[in-house]
């Protein structure tokens, strides 16, 4: 788990992220990626500036990797 600073609005981190990745799923209160065997969940923190990442994978540490790979791609292309 997580957490990811904002720069900007929520809703408008949530629509690009969304384009950044074309297999994201909106699952209403955020989106969910999969990547490879595992699975990414993106939401907006209440009250914050900020999003929760949270993956899902077979071991611990796939699932830390998982969460860099979605973070460092949306911070290396100007996201937050």
């Amino acid at each position: 788990r997580q957490e990811l600073p904002l720069t900007e609005g929520r809703a408008q981190a949530m629509e690009q992220i969304s384009k950044a990745f074309p297999q994201a799923e909106d699952m209403g209160e955020g989106l969910r990626i999969r990547l490879g065997e595992g699975r990414v969940w993106l939401a907006p923190m209440a009250g914050r500036s900020a999003l929760r990442l949270q993956a899902e994978a077979s071991t611990q540490e796939f699932a830390a990797e998982l969460c860099e790979i979605i973070s460092e791609k949306v911070k290396n292309e100007g996201r937050l």
